[in-house]
């Protein structure tokens, strides 16, 4: 987890450079950083989840009633 935070604090300043020496806008550099921050944050609780989170699940209980509705079969 500390691997995945130092990842992103290295991405974050590499771009925070990059976007000051290139003289790119406040706009556009906020966009970035925030965009950085939400990806990190998302992969943070991915992580903390890893054992209860499962994409299988998930994707059973959103196509359920898609699947059900095309075959016609009760669960």
């Amino acid at each position: 987890m500390i691997t995945i935070l130092i990842l992103f604090v290295l991405i974050a300043i590499f771009e925070w450079r990059s976007q000051a020496i290139e003289q790119h806008s406040k706009k556009n550099l906020v966009s970035v950083l925030l965009f950085i921050a939400a990806i990190m944050l998302t992969t943070e609780t991915l992580y903390l989840l890893k054992d209860s989170f499962h994409l299988a699940v998930l994707i059973e209980t959103l196509f359920s009633p898609l699947e059900h509705a095309i075959v016609g079969k009760s669960p």
